[in-house]
C-alpha cells in the first residue's frame, strides 16, 4: 500500500514524540525523588506545545492528541516494567527496573545493576499516572485504564500486591474530578477480578474488593441494587441440632467442662439465643417473609429485638473480643 509524503512524515513524527515520551516517562520512574517533582520538570515541553506551570498542571489544556499520545507511552512503559519483571522472575509491584527493558534484563541481573532509588518502580509509574491525571496532562481516566490494564496481566499474587497500592490511594483516586470519568472502569476491574478469584481459596481478597467497592460506591449505586427484587429462598441455615437423649456420659462431661470455660469469660450463649439469632436468616435471605400473617413482622421483630439486646448486654471490649468463644448450651 502506497503513502503520500505528508503521511510518512506525521507517521515519522507521532514515533519520535512517542519514543521522546516514553524515554522520559522511564526516567521518571527510575530516578530518585519526588515523581509529581520530576513529572513537572522533565515533561515540559516533552511533547507538542505541552507547557507546565509550577503546579505541575499545563499552562494551556493540552489537545486530544497529545494526551493519547502521552497516555500510550505510558501504557508502553508499563509493560516494559511487567516484562522486565517476568524475565527477572520477580513480584511486579516489588520489581526495581534496570533500564534497557527485558533484553537487557539477564544481562543487569547477573551485573547486579539496580535502579538509583533502589524503590519498586510499578507503584512510582501508578503514581505517576495518578499524578497526571489529577493535573490534567492527560485524561482523568488514565490511572483507572493503567490499574484494569495492569490488573489484567498480573498473577493472583500480584494482584494482591496491586491492590494494596489502590487501598492506600483510595482518597485520590475517590477525588470528584477523577472519580466521575474512572468510576465504571473502576467497577468493571473490580468485578473482573472478582471473576478470577476463587471463592475458597482467595476469600481475604475477595473481601478486600468489596469492602473497597462498598466505601466508594453509594448504597445508592444503580449496580448495587436489586432492581429485579431478586431473593436467594434457597440460601437455608442449617442449625446444629443436639440429641440430649443421646448424649453419652461423655459427651456431657465435655459439654459441661467447656460451658464451664465459657462462664468463665463470661461470653456463654444458650441455646434459645442460638436459634433466636439464626432464625433472622430466614428474614434477610426472603424479605418478604417478614410480611406473611403468620410467623411475619411480629416474629421477626421480636427475634431482632432481642438479638440486639443481647448485644447491648454482652459488649466486646478489643481484649475479650480477641480471646471470646462463642458457646451453646443446651436449655
Amino acid at each position: 500500500r502506497s503513502r503520500t509524503p505528508g503521511g510518512e512524515e506525521m507517521a515519522s513524527d507521532f514515533e519520535r514524540q512517542r519514543a521522546t515520551a516514553e524515554d522520559r516517562l522511564g526516567a521518571i520512574v527510575r530516578a530518585p525523588g519526588d515523581v509529581a517533582a520530576l513529572a513537572r520538570a522533565s515533561l515540559d515541553g516533552a511533547v507538542g506545545s505541552l507547557r507546565l506551570d509550577d503546579a505541575g498542571a499545563p499552562v494551556d489544556p493540552p489537545s486530544a492528541d497529545d494526551k493519547t499520545l502521552l497516555e500510550h507511552a505510558l501504557c508502553r512503559v508499563m509493560f516494559g516494567l511487567i516484562e522486565d519483571a517476568s524475565a527477572r522472575a520477580t513480584a511486579v509491584m516489588s520489581h526495581v527496573a534496570s533500564g534497557g527493558g527485558a533484553k537487557k534484563a539477564a544481562t543487569d541481573k547477573k551485573a547486579g545493576a539496580t535502579n538509583a532509588a533502589n524503590e519498586p518502580s510499578m507503584p512510582r509509574l501508578l503514581d505517576l499516572a495518578l499524578t497526571l491525571s489529577e493535573t490534567g496532562v492527560v485524561e482523568p481516566a488514565c490511572v483507572f485504564n493503567a490499574l484494569e490494564q495492569l490488573l489484567e496481566t498480573c498473577t493472583i499474587a500480584d494482584c494482591e500486591d496491586v491492590f494494596t497500592w489502590v487501598e492506600a490511594r483510595r482518597g485520590r483516586l475517590s477525588a470528584d474530578a477523577l472519580w466521575r470519568r474512572g468510576k465504571l472502569v473502576m467497577l468493571r476491574t473490580c468485578n473482573e477480578l472478582q471473576r478470577r478469584l476463587s471463592k475458597t481459596a482467595d476469600t481475604v481478597l475477595r473481601g478486600r474488593v468489596l469492602l473497597l467497592l462498598s466505601s466508594l460506591y453509594p448504597l445508592s449505586e444503580r449496580s448495587a441494587l436489586n432492581l429485579g427484587g431478586n431473593y436467594n429462598a434457597g440460601n437455608v441455615t442449617e442449625l446444629d441440632v443436639r440429641d440430649a437423649e443421646g448424649d453419652d456420659a461423655q459427651a456431657r462431661a465435655g459439654t459441661q467442662a467447656s460451658d464451664a470455660n465459657a462462664e468463665a469469660e463470661g461470653v456463654v450463649v444458650d441455646r434459645a439465643f442460638y436459634e433466636t439469632f439464626w432464625s433472622l436468616q430466614k428474614f434477610f435471605s426472603n424479605p418478604p417473609a417478614a410480611l406473611e400473617p403468620t410467623g411475619g413482622w411480629k416474629t421477626f421483630a421480636r427475634a431482632l429485638g432481642s438479638v440486639l439486646d443481647n448485644f447491648e448486654t454482652h459488649r466486646l471490649d478489643k481484649t475479650s473480643a480477641g480471646r471470646a468463644v462463642t458457646t451453646v448450651t443446651t436449655v
